[in-house]
Order: C-alpha cells, then structure tokens, then sequence
C-alpha cells in the first residue's frame, strides 16, 4: 500500500489547507528552490505524481523541501571547499551482535528483518557531483 505522510515537520505545505496543497503552490515551491528542470519532458500524469511526491517530502523534512535543499547546497559547497563537516569528531565501532551465519540467532534475526523489511526505506547513493543543485 501507500505510506501515509508522517506527523508535519514545518514545511513550506505543512499549514495545510486545500488551497495550499495544490499542484501550483507545489510547483512554485519547486521553482524557488530552482528545481523545475524535475518537470521538464513529463506528462501530466507523471507531473502530477512527482508534484504529489514533493508535497509529501516537503511535510516529511523539518523544515520541508526547501530547507533540505538548503542543507545540500550548503554541505555539497563544503565539500567542494575542501571542508570536513565532521571535523573534530572521532569515530567508534558500535556495539552489536557477532552472527554465525545459519544458526539459530541468525535464523531469529533474518526473520525479524524479513518481517520489519516492508516498513522500511533503503537508499543508493549514485554519483553525480551536486549539479542539479548548481554545483558543476
């Protein structure tokens, strides 16, 4: 089935109201974000799913869309600088459980990820270097 949207985190659209969540309002949050090029070559049908995937998104990031593409900009143009955002920091290998593939603790564990899998999200980080957000 499809997710429903969590509780608002204060996005652009999070006020809510029919007129706010509008395809119009959607696109020109778009625009201001400078990501319109999304639209471009898209039917209507597909034009109205991805306007209504963005709405989604906006109420799911605190602060919306426009916030979480701030953070991008800002981070991709750090890391073009050279600079480190975890500077200072310093790593350490987590706690956790040693499996032995096929025993009955690993059976136990599979299953619960197996039965926790449909909840869940898996992202693939793919290249590019930031250029859809103004970073050649």
């Amino acid at each position: 089935g499809t997710a429903s949207p969590p509780e608002s985190k204060g996005g652009a659209l999070a006020a809510g109201g029919k007129e706010q969540g509008d395809d119009a309002v959607v696109a020109a949050m778009l625009e201001r974000a400078g990501q319109t090029h999304l639209l471009e070559g898209l039917n209507p049908e597909q034009c109205k799913r991805l306007l209504a995937q963005a709405k989604w998104l906006d109420t799911s990031y605190s602060g919306g869309l426009e916030a979480y593409i701030g953070n991008a900009r800002k981070l991709l143009k750090a890391s073009k600088l050279g600079e480190n955002p975890l500077e200072g920091l310093t790593p350490s290998v987590p706690t956790g459980e040693r499996l032995n593939y096929g025993d009955a603790q690993f059976q136990a564990f599979e299953d619960r990820g197996l039965r926790e899998a449909p909840f869940s999200a898996f992202v693939l980080v793919a290249g590019g270097l930031g250029e859809p957000l103004g970073f050649p």
